[in-house]
């Protein structure tokens, strides 16, 4: 029983399939696959058949192309594929049907006893002459003895299986026991030994080394490839026919992979000071590699013989046919302007002379200056001191001003004769048909005859006609009406007075060098590897701002990349697109792996970094190169759109042919069409040369209508226009607008100087639409230009990544390394406003170019040069954000505050980074404070609420009422009980509070300021105290919402002889709050996000004025006034000011 048992297990699960086994899934495979193989061979068949309908000048084109020789060897190794699934299929053994079943066996033993003890160790450590500690472990044990009687059922499964080739085959599965027991237990009592003593010794070292565990080694299945090559001989047979004999020999290769893994493991051993060791192993690791076994044997057979008969002699006779044909007439015309005269007319009209005379208030103007200072620490960091210096003048001034003026009207005209030639062409065409009919004479007295394949030859005679004619051309070039100041004088009569005062702004203490927001902080020698091409675009200026493309996903359509380049691995993405010619992550060629460093090599201090250093890079393999598959491209690029690329980079283009070029004998290259006023656009009389064919347009559209772009080469044979399919960007619908959406752009290729490379394409226009005249082209009717869509980067000796190895560089050229440096600043933009739309991002960069060339966009540099300073700084107006329907200028924002909210103004740090947004709704940051400027005109003791109101008063016996009469909400009402005043007021302000004031985003509203106070005089002893509560509203589109500010003042005095002694503090607030809403960042919609802040405008430090004055009179009309005054907190600010005056008054 025992033994079968064994059996069985040793044969479990193991399946002898017959040879050429195939499941079901495998058979249908290799049907499947040769269906689609057949319907791929039959539309093949049906394009040669295509083909080989054309003239044979078309057919001889089509089949001498790259694409097309490419692709007939494509369908080779399809029909060889073919050829393989075919005998793999007809070879298949399949299962028929199987029978399964079971095997039982039961076994029925006693055991021996069996012994089991358990224990109870009691440790005790103890300290040895020598110092070293000794543990004494004691063990409790008790025994128990088990006799055990087990019956055992063992099941063990087969099945057996029969084949379509008549042979069958038995499999056995996994036996399953079942078991009973009966036990019968002894229990010993427990025993107690000693059973360790550990002395325990200082330990020494440490050495771990690798220790080799196991080689194993392991073989493929064979791959078989078998080939074969004929070899003809040519003899006479005795009759003296040719004997033709073909011989085949047959080469099979047979290829084994043999797979080798070596184990490992590390080995630690720890040394005891008393001689005794510790060894410990750490985890196995693995390490596998592979090398193909290769044997060849070869056979020989002879494939077929042929007896021919032998010719005696053969004559040929030539049949000769000619016609000839005229083509319509073709006319040219070019033209020649002469230099150009240019006149004027100018007009003068009558004078006028405007006088203005205006006496004004006194007037607040307050400006500062910001100086910096930087000290040596000597310690290896430098403080950097900003200070501003704030410049107030007071200023009454009475102006009048004499105006003259008149209006010169200018009218510029531009007069050239222009001669116009034009020419008249007829082509005869002259076509001579040759056959050859050749006569064979045999040996055996027979003849035969065949017609050879005619040959053509095609000549042609050009009659040509001239005609001239001559037109005067008189163009306006400007109408201009421009004001002539003729005079323009002001005369001013002011009374100044000025103060100054200084404050630190700053002090920040950083480390010697270069600031991380400084642009040279990033100008490395890896900066530099690419030979100056960052730096030629200013990249750096966009790192210092804080945008390297981080988080971004770019795609590259190219040749693969080498994924474990050290430059590159951290930002492969782990997306896979796989293609025919792989996943992407390989690059035989290296162009693609060149391109992928240009956008998003890593900055790693080695060789050179990327524009978008911080970018994740998502490769698509399109072509093993030097040609790639186009088509399959766009392909890639919708998939990539999926999975949240925003940009992918085409370096490769469609080449023009000899044909379209003109370089073939007998076919007319591409014209020219300028007639010195339009754009000059080039042309093809062949309109099979539209290079914008909807089908060609549409699978790039795939790609754009999901919001991403596409950035192509401009090509590199030195043409005056781009290349396709950079140029499909210019393609419309029939609603006249762009299919690819404004979403395809094209690069050029400069040299770190600005200057366009020889073999750049430019950025000229091939027009598609022409207009005719007579059958005369006088235009173009397409409504975009390819200039409109194209951009320069630097493209020469560009050094870069290669795939040779995973630390290799290598320098290129050519419009494929200019492109991956717009790719990589889109990256730039993208991380920087995620908000920006595809359609944004393109006019940012087109619009922030360095212009090269002729003024604006022009037919060699487009837009001009790449530009990623400008393009990352604010454009057009900058708005502070108010609301989500709108701003305020931040050049028009601007805060005059007034001594009573002192200096708690003058650095708020909600106001320290508020965010401003530019025309392209990009939100920057600023620091809001800079537009707050400080009035340094203190307010005196004598300025009370009611000074703001311009209050005129009315007294009658114990009572007084003032009033504004432009303003009747100001008002003051009193009244006098004994010897003291009492008041009651309101104050409405317009545009300001309590003489605060703002402009653009910091606008004011109205404010409303209820105040009372009283005041006592008695026995040369004075008091006075006044106190207000206001409300401030904000402006409508303001940062300011509202506020509420209690204010104060008073003051003491004592008048003794001559002398007058005073104390006081002049008004102020007390205790008081603006609410404020500021924005702090935009969402990826475009909205902006808000929040509200409590702005503090009660000074920290209030002003106190004491002083003393002295007044005598010198006689009855001349009086002698001597004063002195010191203010502390001076304005309610941190400084104090100290006045000494004298003065004397004579009455008339």
């Amino acid at each position: 029983v025992f033994l079968a048992a064994l059996m069985i297990f040793v044969a479990t699960d193991i399946k002898a399939a017959p040879t050429n086994y195939c499941t079901t899934t495998e058979y249908n495979k290799h049907v499947t696959t040769l269906s689609k193989i057949n319907d791929l061979l039959e539309k093949w068949a049906q394009l040669q058949a295509i083909i080989n309908s054309e003239s044979p000048i078309i057919q001889a084109s089509v089949k001498s192309d790259s694409r097309y020789i490419k692709m007939a060897s494509q369908v080779q190794t399809v029909t060889n594929l073919q050829n393989t699934h075919k005998i793999a299929k007809d070879n298949c053994v399949l299962e028929k049907n199987s029978v399964s079943g079971s095997a039982t066996t039961t076994d029925i033993s006693d055991s021996e006893p069996v012994v089991t003890s358990s224990y109870n160790d009691t440790a005790v450590v103890t300290l040895n002459e020598a110092g070293s500690s000794v543990t004494t472990v004691t063990r409790a044990t008790t025994l128990t003895s088990t006799i055990t009687r087990t019956t055992t059922t063992t099941a063990t499964p087969w099945t057996k299986y029969d084949y379509d080739n008549g042979e069958t085959e038995t499999v056995y599965g996994t036996a399953t026991t079942a078991a009973t027991t009966e036990k019968i237990v002894t229990v010993n009592p427990p025993s107690s030994e000693v059973i360790s003593t550990t002395i325990l010794a200082n330990l020494i070292n440490t050495t771990t080394t690798t220790e080799m565990v196991s080689t194993d080694i392991s073989d493929s299945d064979p791959v078989i490839a078998t080939s074969y090559s004929d070899n003809t001989t040519t003899t006479l047979d005795s009759s003296g026919s040719t004997v033709t004999t073909i011989t085949r020999t047959t080469v099979t290769n047979n290829t084994i992979t043999q797979t080798t893994a070596l184990t490992s493991r590390p080995k630690t051993v720890k040394m005891f000071s008393d001689g005794s060791s510790e060894i410990t192993y750490g985890d196995n690791s693995v390490t596998i590699s592979t090398a193909d076994i290769t044997s060849t044997s070869s056979s020989q057979s002879i494939v077929s013989q042929t007896v021919t008969p032998n010719l005696l002699n053969q004559t040929t006779a030539n049949e000769v046919t000619a016609s000839y044909e005229d083509s319509e007439p073709t006319t040219t015309t070019a033209f020649t302007d002469s230099d150009p005269v240019v006149s004027q007319v100018i007009t003068d009209g009558p004078t006028t002379t405007i006088t203005t005379t205006s006496d004004q208030d006194s007037t607040l103007t307050s400006s500062y200056v910001d100086s910096s200072s930087t000290v040596d620490n000597g310690n290896g960091t430098s403080t950097t001191t900003v200070t501003r210096t704030t410049t107030t003048i007071t200023s009454t001034p009475r102006n009048t001003r004499i105006l003259t003026t008149h209006v010169r009207n200018t009218k510029t005209y531009s007069t050239v004769i222009r001669t116009t030639t034009s020419t008249s062409t007829v082509v005869r065409t002259t076509t001579t048909n040759t056959t050859p009919i050749i006569t064979y004479a045999w040996t055996d007295g027979t003849t035969t005859t065949s017609n050879e394949d005619a040959t053509t030859s095609i000549s042609q005679e050009n009659i040509v006609s001239l005609s001239d004619s001559t037109d005067e051309i008189v163009t306006l070039v400007s109408d201009i009406n421009e004001t002539i100041v003729e005079s323009d004088v002001t005369t001013t009569e002011n009374i100044v007075a000025a103060s100054t005062s200084s404050e630190v702004l700053s002090a920040n203490t950083t480390t010697n060098g270069y600031d991380v927001d400084d642009p040279e902080y990033y100008q490395t020698n890896e900066f530099a590897g690419t030979n100056g091409s960052l730096k030629a675009i200013k990249a750096d200026y966009a790192y210092a701002r804080g945008w390297t493309g981080e988080g971004i996903k770019v795609g590259i359509l190219d040749t693969g990349v080498r994924a474990t380049h050290n430059d590159l691995d951290d930002n492969i993405s782990s997306v896979t697109y796989t293609t025919f010619y792989g996943d992407g992550f390989t690059d035989i060629n290296g162009h693609g792996t060149h391109v992928a460093g240009i956008i998003a090599a890593e900055k790693n201090d080695s060789d050179m970094h990327g524009v978008a250093y911080n970018a994740e890079i998502h490769s698509a393999k399109i072509g093993n190169g030097p040609f790639v598959y186009i088509s399959l491209g766009a392909e890639m690029a919708s998939q990539m759109a999926d999975n949240g690329v925003v940009v992918a980079n085409l370096s490769a283009n469609y080449k023009y042919d000899n044909f379209f070029r003109g370089n073939v004998d007998g076919y007319d290259g591409y014209s020219t069409y300028d007639n010195g006023e339009d754009d000059k656009v080039y042309y093809h009389t062949n309109t099979n040369y539209n290079f914008r064919q909807s089908s060609s347009v549409e699978e790039w559209k795939e790609a754009t209508d999901k919001d991403m772009i596409i950035v192509n080469s401009a090509g590199n044979q030195g043409m005056e226009f781009a290349a396709a399919p950079g140029i499909y960007g210019t393609a419309v619908d029939d609603n006249g607008d762009l299919v690819l959406g404004g979403k395809m752009i094209i690069v050029g290729s400069v040299n770190n100087n600005g200057i366009i490379s020889s073999w750049s394409n430019k950025a000229g226009h091939f027009c598609q639409t022409l207009t005719y005249d007579d059958g005369n082209v006088v235009g173009c009717a397409d409504e975009y230009k390819s200039k409109e869509i194209f951009i320069v980067a630097p493209g020469e000796t560009i050094n870069s990544l290669d795939s040779d190895s995973d630390t290799d560089t290598r320098v290129r050229s050519g419009t494929s390394m200019a492109a991956p440096h717009v790719t990589g600043a889109i990256a730039v933009l993208s991380q920087a406003w995620q908000q920006l739309s595809s359609d944004q991002i393109v006019s940012l960069l087109f619009t922030t170019t360095t212009d090269l060339g002729e003024a604006g966009v022009d037919e060699v540099y487009g837009n001009g040069l790449l530009n990623l300073d400008k393009a990352t700084q604010p454009q057009g107006v900058v708005n502070v954000s108010v609301t989500n329907n709108g701003g305020e200028s931040l050049s028009g924002t601007s805060m005059m505050t007034g001594s009573l909210v002192g200096d708690s103004l003058s650095q708020v740090e909600a106001f320290s980074s508020a965010m401003v947004y530019d025309s392209y709704n990009r939100d920057y940051y600023v620091d809001l404070n800079k537009a707050v400027v400080q009035n340094n005109f203190a307010l005196s003791l004598d300025h009370k609420h009611e000074s703001f109101g311009n209050i005129s008063s009315l007294e009658f016996r114990n009572y007084s009422i003032g009033f504004n009469e432009d303003n009747l909400n100001n008002f003051k009402l009193g009244v006098k009980r004994n010897d003291c005043h009492y008041k009651l007021g309101n104050l409405k302000e317009d545009d300001s509070f309590l003489g605060t004031g703002g402009t653009g985003a910091f606008a004011f509203g109205s404010s409303e300021t209820i105040y009372s106070g009283f005041s006592c005089s008695k026995n040369n002893f004075f008091y006075e105290f006044n106190t207000g509560y206001t409300h401030v509203n904000g402006a409508s589109n303001s940062i300011i919402q509202d506020g509420v500010a209690i204010s104060d003042a008073w003051q003491a005095s004592y008048k003794k002889n001559n002398f007058l002694f005073t104390v006081g503090q002049p008004l102020g607030i007390r205790q008081g709050t603006l609410r404020t809403q500021m924005a702090t960042s935009i969402n990826n919609d475009g909205s902006h996000n808000y929040a509200s802040y409590d702005v503090d405008i009660a000074p920290t430090n209030r002003h106190v004025t004491t002083g003393i004055a002295y007044t005598k009179g010198l006689s009855t009309n001349l009086h002698l006034n001597m004063e002195f005054q010191y203010d502390h907190n001076y304005g309610n600010r941190d400084t104090n000011h100290a006045m000494l005056s004298s003065s004397l008054l004579f009455n008339w």
